[in-house]
């Protein structure tokens, strides 16, 4: 069973246990991109212009509703509350592919980034369509 699919208190539990087991990971960053790949997506909840207004981490599980934004949001926390990747800059970037009038959520960590495919990209995979809209730094969370 998914993570996703239990308890509040036992889908922040996991989460937590998932990311202690980051610390030691040989590919932390493709077993985040793992666990949220199977995460259900739902339409839309979260505004991808106004960060103001994003939940925290723990309040993104309580809802257990993760849309575009929330799952790259979720990658990127999960990455930023491990000892691993606290001092790493870990942004939220919101893209289109002008070509394809396609809107991106991307997590990136350093020079990788995450939520782009299904596998972690480096940055310089990414088309040359891409222009970021918007960004947002993760920096703590409450």
């Amino acid at each position: 069973m998914n993570f996703i699919e239990t308890s509040v208190d036992s889908r922040i539990t996991q989460w937590r246990d998932f990311r202690t087991q980051l610390e030691v990971s040989k590919d932390p960053l493709q077993e985040t991109q793992d666990l949220w790949n199977n995460a259900p997506v739902i339409n839309r909840y979260l505004d991808p212009w106004d960060s103001q207004q994003w939940p925290t981490p723990w309040e993104l599980l309580k809802e257990n509703r993760f849309c575009p934004v929330g799952i790259p949001l979720m990658m990127g926390w999960t990455l930023k509350l491990t000892t691993k990747f606290s001092q790493a800059p870990v942004l939220i970037k919101i893209s289109i592919d002008h070509t394809e009038q396609r809107y991106y959520n991307l997590c990136y960590v350093g020079n990788k980034v995450l939520n782009y495919t299904n596998k972690v990209v480096d940055e310089k995979e990414l088309t040359d369509n891409l222009s970021v809209q918007f960004q947002q730094e993760l920096t703590q969370a409450s």
